[in-house]
């Protein structure tokens, strides 16, 4: 009876002796350098490029977008002179003199799900008229608006 048990224990024993062993990691990819250009203006506009479209931010805050094609750029969009791109409502008036401030532009690698390939352009926007802050951060090309009152 000492046979089939010896056997059972050498087993056991062999099977868990590979369980405090990690297996290898796989090699990690090298990052891939970000193929986005990222152009900061003195007057608070920056222009942002990538292979298939480019974005300008006026100091208005107002964002264009445009295909880039063959024949040139592309875009349905066609603002006016000193176009505004935000627009609020405060104490029931109309706030639209929002001004990026270019001390406030800061252009980084975006980070999280972009990986390296992404940039992020950070800014800040005042409203002389209402005292209102806008944050503006352009991560990828995507916009994300945050306002505060400051």
């Amino acid at each position: 009876m000492t046979k089939p048990v010896t056997a059972v224990a050498v087993m056991l024993l062999a099977s868990l002796s590979g369980c405090g062993r990690s297996s290898p990691s796989p090699p990690q990819a090298k990052p891939v350098a970000s193929n986005i250009e990222v152009t900061k203006l003195d007057d608070g506009s920056v222009r942002i490029k990538t292979s298939s479209a480019e974005f300008e931010l006026s100091p208005r805050t107002y964002l264009r977008a445009s295909l880039l094609a063959d024949a040139g750029k592309r875009s349905l969009d066609d603002p006016a002179a000193n176009q505004s791109g935000s627009a609020v409502i405060a104490d029931g008036k109309p706030v639209t003199d929002f001004t990026v401030d270019p001390a406030t532009i800061s252009i980084s690698e975006a980070s999280g799900k972009l990986g390296p390939s992404g940039k992020r352009v950070d800014a800040t926007a005042k409203s002389a008229q209402s005292g209102l802050e806008e944050k503006l951060a352009i991560i990828d090309a995507k916009i994300k608006r945050f306002r505060q009152v400051g």
